[in-house]
């Protein structure tokens, strides 16, 4: 797998934290994906499962530049066809 790296941010009682960070991306069953990153030293976690795998995928994909949508949606309509 890639490695890969984002940037987090929080708004904490102690004021805003923000950051680099490694983005780890594990299983976590049938058709579920934990996505886990430290914001500061806290670590943060959420897991997504059954549709909300896909639309989590797409919701991502709606943030490109109007260009890169176009591409990715390409990209996963194959994937999901070749799938099916």
């Amino acid at each position: 797998m890639a490695r890969l790296t984002g940037y987090a941010k929080a708004e904490t009682p102690f004021g805003p934290m923000a950051g680099r960070t490694n983005i780890e991306i594990s299983d976590a069953g049938t058709d579920s994906v934990t996505v886990a990153f430290r914001c500061g030293t806290t670590p943060v976690a959420f897991t997504c499962a059954g549709a909300n795998y896909l639309n989590l995928v797409r919701a991502m994909i709606e943030k490109a530049s109007p260009h890169h949508q176009e591409e990715l949606n390409e990209r996963l309509t194959a994937v999901l066809e070749a799938v099916a």
